[in-house]
């Protein structure tokens, strides 16, 4: 009985066509890794490849419908890296997230920002160190001179004249408090 390499049987595996299609999923897979950002990789999950066409899980409603307006830009993106065929569509559906997600967990939970918030901007804050010798009225304008010169650095609602965050302004171009 004559010994033959490993390499031959595994080369005529993986020329057969359900190995192929696996090797395309896998591609797309970390081309996917690779162009979207870490917000979208935890939130979306490639399930198929078929006709053409990749059919990705995504965490909420939201998220699909977010994708789909970046569908043709992210079309566009893979298939510049595709070495073989192009795809044609991305199909977004969050029908089958559930599934996945009982096999699959996010590395880490990251707290979410609310948009309203200011809770980054005063992040930076240092910590204020108060004395024991140290009066109640000491301490309050020491603190409110850290607040003070952290609304420096907000930008002020063109309406109401109140500091609020540049995030706010550049999506509404009023503070959170005009908006109600």
């Amino acid at each position: 009985m004559a010994l033959t390499s490993l390499d031959t049987p595994l080369e005529s595996l993986a020329k057969q066509g359900h190995w192929i299609d696996y090797h395309r999923y896998m591609e797309i897979c970390n081309i996917w890794k690779a162009i979207v950002t870490h917000d979208i990789l935890i939130n979306t999950d490639i399930l198929s490849i078929s006709q053409d066409i990749v059919y990705i899980a995504t965490s909420s409603s939201g998220w699909s419908q977010e994708l789909s307006f970046q569908q043709y830009s992210l079309l566009k993106k893979i298939n510049q890296h595709l070495l073989v065929t192009s795809i044609n569509k991305l199909h977004f559906s969050s029908a089958k997230w559930s599934e996945k997600k009982l096999f699959k967990s996010p590395p880490y939970k990251k707290e979410k920002a609310c948009f309203f918030s200011h809770k980054n901007s005063y992040s930076s804050v240092s910590k204020i160190t108060i004395r024991k010798d140290e009066t109640a009225q000491e301490a309050f304008e020491k603190w409110t001179m850290a607040v003070k010169n952290k609304l420096t650095s907000f930008s002020i609602c063109p309406k109401c004249q109140r500091p609020a965050s540049l995030r706010e302004l550049q999506r509404w171009s009023k503070c959170y408090l005009c908006i109600r």
